[in-house]
Order: structure tokens, then sequence, then C-alpha cells
């Protein structure tokens, strides 16, 4: 990967997820161009739901990730920078284009009418999106896929938790519920209730605790 491509890659994740820009800078700087690709795929297909007012739309678009992802898996990138440093990431390191296309799927949740009936159905979300990515740059970095499981299995579910707490009140504002229905049922309120209230919210003790 050219350095220009590297450096606007790098702006962007800093720009759109800083956390993972500077854990990004932690690893050695030959394998942080290819971090910097794969943040910066996440971060476009995770901000997908945030652009659509559609379930449909929302589909379509991820849809292109979907098919940008094939095609750089290809060597075939779209004129995009994205694409163009997820080409040079499958070129330089054995990752599977199969875990790419899951993880845009697992986000057409973020964009639809659906809701968690549970913690196990959450954490399978979490699973699916902040803990396959984990894996993915952990495989990056040399580990096997499946040591890549094991050591980031607890760290990305206590972040996939604190990224949840931390995101409420945005995602409340545009009336997307990620808490289990059954956590809500506890404690006596639906979805509407949950997104008017003013207070210190009840849900967050239970959710803190898993994050721990």
């Amino acid at each position: 990967m050219d350095a220009a491509l590297a450096n606007r890659l790098g702006a962007s994740v800093r720009a759109t997820d800083p956390d993972r820009y500077f854990s990004a800078l932690f690893a050695p700087a030959a394998m942080r161009p290819l971090l910097f690709a794969l943040y910066a795929f996440n971060a476009e297909v995770a901000r997908v739901a945030e652009t659509v007012r559609e379930p449909m739309l929302g589909a379509i678009r991820l849809e292109w990730w979907r098919e940008t992802s094939e095609g750089a898996a290809r060597g075939v990138p779209r004129n995009h920078d994205v694409a163009r440093g997820l080409a040079a990431l499958f070129a330089t390191r054995t990752v599977r284009p199969e875990e790419f296309e899951a993880l845009v799927a697992a986000r057409a949740f973020d964009s639809s009418a659906d809701h968690f009936a549970d913690f196990a159905a959450l954490e399978n979300y979490l699973d699916a999106t902040g803990g396959r990515l984990m894996r993915l740059a952990a495989e990056i970095l040399g580990a096997a896929p499946e040591q890549a499981v094991l050591i980031t299995r607890d760290a990305a579910r206590a972040y996939g938790l604190a990224g949840l707490l931390r995101s409420l009140p945005f995602h409340n504002s545009r009336h997307k519920l990620y808490l289990p229905l059954d956590l809500l049922s506890a404690l006596e309120m639906t979805p509407e209730q949950f997104f008017i209230w003013k207070r210190p919210m009840p849900a967050l003790p239970p959710l803190s605790a898993r994050a721990l």
C-alpha cells in the first residue's frame, strides 16, 4: 500500500473511530496501514444505518460494501480508498473474504426494526460485529484463527458492551433499541418508555455488570 493511501485511511479512521486508530499505533508500523484499511471498512458499514431512513436503503448500501469487499478480495477494487486499502490487505495477509461479508451481514440489524429478545441475542450481535473485527485484527497481526478467538473473546465482549452503553443516547435519539427485550420487561418498561426516559437509565447497572 502506498504511503499516501495509508495516510488517508489513517486520517479517516482517526476521525470516525479514534479508539481503534490509537490502538493501531501500538502495532508494528508495517501493519498499521492494513489495520487502518480494516477499520475504515468497518466504519463505513457501521454508519450505514445513520445515513438512511428505510431498511431497504440500508440493505442496498450494505450490499454495495459487500460487493466492494468481494471485488477487493479478487484484486479488482472499486475506485475508493477503502476498496484499494482492502485490496492491499487481501494481497498481503491471509484473511478470509467471507469474514468481511459476515461483518456486513451482521450490520443489517442496525437499520432494521428488529429487536434482541435476550442478552444471548445481543451478545451474538456484538460477537458478529465488534468481536469479528477484533479477531480479524488479531489475524492481520499474525494470530491463527483459533488463537484469535481465544485472545479476543472476553475483550471483545467487554468493549462491545461498553460501546453500547456509551452510544445509548445516540441510538435512543433515532429510536433504535439495542437493549434486550427481556431486560426492559424486567424493568417493566416498553421500548417507547425507554426512549423518553430522562432520569439515569435503570438498564445501565445490568449492562455494566455484563461488561466486567
